[in-house]
């Protein structure tokens, strides 16, 4: 058994499916995700937390085959992300301020191929420990440099934040990183 991308749990064939159901750990069976199709149709299951990274991990291996056979030059490579001026690839955790809003500034962040780079923010429900959620969790201004996200009053448990920056190279490729705001009691 081994756990990918999204923390789906894969492994040997079970009944048709490559995904097992009956795995008995609740972080991997009771994942779920809603996605938007490129037909515009939204799908909700335990398959489609991958959905969400398909094209990026897709990408990463082509530009990986890319490594083998071609000079550094021709080859793209990730992005590098900076949230807050913290540049790296560990978590950041930041609390909400008072009012209840982050800001999340990707300034800074860069392309080693200077790539134009495109931004998005976005919570990532599936990532966080049980406990409650925020009724209402907005993202504003969610594709440009500085995101605004409104955390709402009440209790949550741990809110994983996700900002994706992605290049315009061929392949395309993305880094993340991870923003955590800590429980609320």
């Amino acid at each position: 058994m081994s756990k990918g991308w999204a923390g789906v749990g894969y492994g040997k064939d079970t009944g048709g499916s490559r995904w097992i159901a009956g795995e008995t750990r609740p972080i991997w069976t009771k994942s779920r995700d809603t996605v938007r199709a490129s037909e515009g149709r939204t799908h909700t299951s335990n398959q489609a937390t991958l959905w969400r990274w398909r094209e990026a991990y897709q990408h990463d291996f082509a530009a990986r085959m890319d490594w083998c056979v071609k000079p550094w030059a021709e080859a793209n490579h990730i992005p590098l992300v900076v949230v807050n001026g913290v540049a790296g690839r560990q978590p950041l955790r930041m609390a909400a301020a008072p009012s209840g809003m982050v800001l999340l500034s990707a300034a800074g962040s860069s392309d080693p191929d200077r790539n134009r780079l495109s931004l998005r923010c976005f919570y990532c429900l599936e990532a966080g420990e049980p406990g409650p959620r925020p009724a209402e969790l907005s993202i504003r201004r969610e594709t440009t440099e500085v995101a605004q996200v409104s955390v709402p009053k009440g209790e949550w448990a741990d809110l994983h934040l996700i900002l994706e920056v992605r290049d315009d190279g061929d392949p395309s490729l993305c880094s993340y990183r991870r923003v955590i705001i800590p429980r609320r009691p």
